[in-house]
C-alpha cells in the first residue's frame, strides 16, 4: 500500500520526521528514503501496544517548495488483537521543527507577554501525549512547555494559565500565575466556553474530580509501578485517589479533590441536627441533614457542599474519611439556601472479604463524624451520628 501527499514547508531548515506503525513501512521524500521502519523494529506503546518504536529522520527543506512525501506500508504480519479490535492496522507520522525554530517561538511569546497588559496562556497535551493504551511514565507537560510558561510568567506577572489535559499534570509555576484553570478536554466548542469564563460572562461553579499532587512520587501507586517484568500490583489497597491524600495530609497538593473557585465567595453555617433512622433488623440507615449556604459575594454562582464520613475503628484499614454525599445549590448575591444531604447505609459501610465464602458489606457500631465543606481538605463544619449496633448486608445500593 502506498500513501502519498505533498508538503510545502513554511520555514527553511532541518525538519525532523517520525514514523510509527503497525507492521512494516518506510517513508520517502521526493523518492529518497528518509527512514526505514520495516527491519530491526522495536516494540512501542501506541496502537494499544501493537505499534513500533518511533523511527526518526532529518532532512533540510526549502521554504515554499513542494515536496512529494510517500509511505510504502504493508501488513504482511497482521497483529491479531483483542475481541474488541480483531485486527489492528495503522500508522502515525509527525514532524518537528528544529530546536532553533521552537526557541524563537518561545521567545516571541515572552516578548509579547512583556509588552501586554494581561496574558492568557493556553498549554496542555496534544494527541501525541494523550493517547490511550499505555501507561504514562511521568506527569509533566510536553518537553519545554513548563520552561516556556515560567518565562512568560516572569515577563508578565498578570498572567493566567489554562491547562488542557485529561489527567493531572505537574505545575511547578502555579504559584507565580495570577490564576490557573484546569480545562480538561472540553470538545470542539471549548474555546468559546473558556472565553465566556475568562471574560466573566459565565461564572464557573465546578469542582476537581480528582486530586492534583505536586509530584508523581506522591501518587499511592508510584512505589508499585511499573513492577517486575511489566506486572504491577494494586498494593495501595483502598487508599486510591483522594482517600490516599486525606489519610496522608502532609503531602503537598496543587488542588484537592472537590476543590474549585468561582467569581464569588460562600459561607457555610452550622449543620442542622441529623435526622437519623437506623434499623439493624432491616439493615438500613437513613440520615438527613441540612447546611445553610450563603453567597457572600457579588456574583450569582453555585456551590457544592460535600459530606465526608470519618468512621470509628474497624477490623480493616480505612481512609481517614470518605465522601458520603453532596449537594449543589445555586445562589444569587446575598442569598442563603439550605443544602440538603441524604446518607444511606452504603455511606457507612466497608467491604468485608470472607475466607471460603462470599464477601459482604459491614457497618460497625460506634460514633461516625460527619465533616462538611467545599473540598476534601476544607471541612469547617461537623456533626455526629451514633450507630449503636452494627450489622452486615449484601447487595448493591
Amino acid at each position: 500500500m502506498r500513501l502519498h501527499t505533498i508538503i510545502v514547508p513554511d520555514e527553511f531548515g532541518d525538519w525532523e520526521f517520525g514514523l510509527i506503525l503497525v507492521d512494516e513501512g518506510s517513508l520517502y521524500i521526493d523518492d529518497k528514503l528518509l527512514m526505514d521502519n520495516s527491519t530491526d523494529q522495536l516494540d512501542g506503546d501506541l496502537f494499544f501496544g501493537n505499534g513500533t518504536r518511533e523511527e526518526k529522520g532529518t532532512i533540510r527543506l526549502e521554504k515554499d517548495k513542494e515536496y512529494h512525501l510517500h509511505i510504502d506500508f504493508n501488513n504482511h504480519n497482521l497483529v491479531f488483537f483483542t475481541i474488541v479490535f480483531t485486527i489492528v492496522r495503522g500508522f502515525q507520522i509527525g514532524r518537528l521543527e528544529e530546536a532553533s525554530a521552537i526557541g524563537k517561538l518561545v521567545q516571541d511569546a515572552v516578548d509579547l507577554a512583556a509588552r501586554s497588559e494581561a496574558v492568557i496562556l493556553t498549554a496542555g497535551l496534544t494527541s501525541d501525549y494523550a493517547e490511550e493504551g499505555f501507561d504514562r511514565a511521568q506527569m509533566r507537560l510536553p518537553p519545554g512547555v513548563d520552561d516556556m510558561i515560567s518565562r512568560v510568567l516572569k515577563a508578565n506577572s498578570n498572567s493566567n494559565v489554562v491547562v488542557k489535559s485529561g489527567v493531572q499534570r505537574e505545575m511547578p509555576w502555579i504559584d507565580q500565575a495570577t490564576s490557573g484553570i484546569q480545562a480538561f478536554f472540553g470538545g470542539n466548542d471549548q474555546g468559546n466556553g473558556l472565553a465566556s469564563v475568562l471574560f466573566g460572562e459565565h461564572n464557573p461553579s465546578s469542582k476537581l474530580p480528582l486530586t492534583f499532587p505536586e509530584q508523581l512520587e506522591d501518587f499511592p501507586s508510584h512505589p508499585f509501578f511499573p513492577g517486575k517484568k511489566g506486572i504491577s500490583f494494586y498494593n495501595e489497597d483502598v487508599f486510591v485517589g483522594y482517600r490516599h491524600f486525606v489519610t496522608r495530609p502532609t503531602l503537598p497538593v496543587i488542588g484537592s479533590f472537590g476543590f474549585g473557585l468561582s467569581y464569588t465567595t460562600f459561607q457555610l453555617g452550622e449543620a442542622s441536627k441529623p435526622i437519623v433512622d437506623i434499623s439493624t433488623t432491616e439493615q438500613t440507615i437513613n440520615v438527613a441533614i441540612e447546611i445553610p449556604v450563603t453567597n457572600t459575594g457579588k456574583v450569582a454562582a453555585g456551590e457544592v457542599v460535600q459530606c465526608y464520613i470519618a468512621a470509628p475503628s474497624c477490623p480493616v484499614p480505612r481512609p481517614a474519611y470518605e465522601l458520603g454525599g453532596f449537594s449543589k445549590v445555586y445562589l444569587q448575591p446575598g442569598e442563603t439556601k439550605m443544602a440538603k444531604i441524604s446518607l444511606d447505609r452504603g455511606a457507612f459501610s466497608y467491604w468485608e472479604t470472607q475466607l471460603g465464602g462470599e464477601g459482604r458489606w459491614s457497618v460497625v457500631d460506634g460514633e461516625y463524624k460527619l465533616l462538611f465543606g467545599t473540598s476534601s481538605t476544607d471541612l469547617p463544619v461537623s456533626s455526629i451520628v451514633e450507630v449503636e449496633s452494627g450489622f452486615t448486608w449484601r447487595g448493591i445500593e
